[in-house]
């Protein structure tokens, strides 16, 4: 006699046995074609962490440069027409009151180049440089520098002409004094050697 009961022993062990086969399969070909998605997924989501991060910071190292030249050019502007001078004072400085009550004073230091020549000789070649200083730094070059004192300026470049007595047009330039700081005087100098 046959047994019509699908639940009979032999019957439902085969078809539970091929019931789990399907499920392991499944799970198999699930493992096999989910974990290269995902990996491929996870794999291109830290790729893109990763461009997103390089782009930022591409971006930032261009804010930076561009913010570093910008700084630069800011600066390089205050350079336009700077002067800066280490010098000794040739003389004490002449200080004048104009009309206007405004103070004026002029003066000329010397920086020294030193150098070898072919011959391996030292030389020292000495320039001279005009200065003017107008209102306090005037008064202040009259309260503080004599002859013979080391002085570090800062200042500009001006060009300017008159005529002489004879009425020959002469031709100066000077330098505008903003900033003056005295290094040393001359007693002090002595005091050193």
């Amino acid at each position: 006699m046959k047994n019509n009961n699908p639940y009979s022993t032999k019957g439902f062990l085969k078809r539970a046995t091929d019931f789990f086969k399907y499920i392991l399969i499944d799970i198999k070909l699930y493992q096999q074609r989910a974990k290269p998605f995902f990996k491929t997924k996870l794999e291109n989501q830290l790729e893109e962490k990763l461009t997103n991060s390089k782009i930022q910071d591409n971006i930032l190292q261009k804010e930076k440069t561009f913010s570093n030249n910008k700084s630069k050019i800011n600066n390089m502007s205050n350079l336009r027409n700077s002067v800066q001078l280490i010098g000794r004072l040739g003389k004490t400085p002449e200080v004048k009151q104009l009309d206007s009550g405004r103070f004026v004073a002029k003066v000329s230091i010397a920086t020294n180049d030193i150098y070898k020549n072919s011959k391996g000789e030292k030389v020292i070649e000495t320039q001279w440089h005009n200065l003017v200083a107008w209102g306090k730094n005037a008064e202040n070059f009259q309260k503080i520098l004599t002859k013979g004192d080391e002085v570090a300026i800062q200042g500009k470049l001006t060009h300017r002409s008159y005529e002489d007595k004879e009425g020959v047009t002469r031709y100066m330039t000077e330098i505008v004094v903003n900033e003056f700081v005295k290094l040393s005087n001359k007693s002090q100098l002595a005091n050193a050697a």
